[in-house]
């Protein structure tokens, strides 16, 4: 049998929780808090449990420096993220280029969640305009991801475009964004968009 996972991504879910299967193996806390802390800043190593680790690196200030040019080194989607965390209006173009590439958008949406500067505003209202009127080839990811990031800007033409969505005709591509645009601000604290809810269809969660 010949698999693609490499022998680092191997080693390293073999002796972190909850992977490892013998006890002999686990590592101490300390030993995976080294672990984890330097391992994604080892330069160009091409593990995907390096990049994983971008979704829930320390995001302290320390460490702006270091995950930046990572970031504009490798041009990892999941680095960028982690630098949205950041809101440093040098780093827009970063996030831009997600947003532009059809592979990468899922992780410019969840940057704009984090970062939801007016310049990306344009994107997510070219994106909503062309992906409602559409029931083929949805992301789910991706659709929930958007709709996460765009009740972030609270303005009368952003409620005026999700109101649009709702009245569109194609019933079976628009329950898909009824009911991510619901879980998004059901799962927020945000209250501009509560009164969206009477003409949404009840869902059940």
């Amino acid at each position: 049998i010949v698999s693609s996972e490499k022998v680092g991504d191997i080693y390293y879910y073999q002796v972190v929780p909850p992977y490892y299967e013998d006890q002999e193996c686990k590592l101490s806390d300390s030993q995976l808090q080294f672990i984890n802390d330097s391992l994604p800043f080892s330069p160009n190593l091409a593990l995907r449990s390096r990049i994983n680790l971008f979704q829930i690196i320390d995001t302290s200030i320390k460490n702006y420096e270091i995950i930046k040019e990572i970031a504009v080194r490798e041009k990892i989607p999941e680095v960028i993220y982690a630098l949205s965390f950041y809101r440093n209006k040098s780093d827009i173009p970063l996030i831009v280029e997600l947003l532009e590439n059809d592979s990468t958008r899922y992780w410019g949406f969840r940057s704009i969640n984090n970062f939801p500067d007016f310049e990306f505003y344009g994107y997510l209202v070219e994106y909503l305009k062309k992906e409602s009127q559409t029931a083929s080839n949805i992301s789910i990811p991706e659709l929930e991801a958007f709709y996460t990031a765009i009740i972030n800007y609270e303005n009368p033409e952003t409620k005026q475009l999700l109101y649009e969505v709702l009245k569109v005709v194609n019933k079976d591509g628009n329950k898909y964004h009824k009911e991510y645009l619901w879980k998004a601000i059901s799962q927020s604290e945000n209250e501009y968009y509560k009164d969206i809810f009477p003409m949404m269809t009840v869902l059940n969660y």
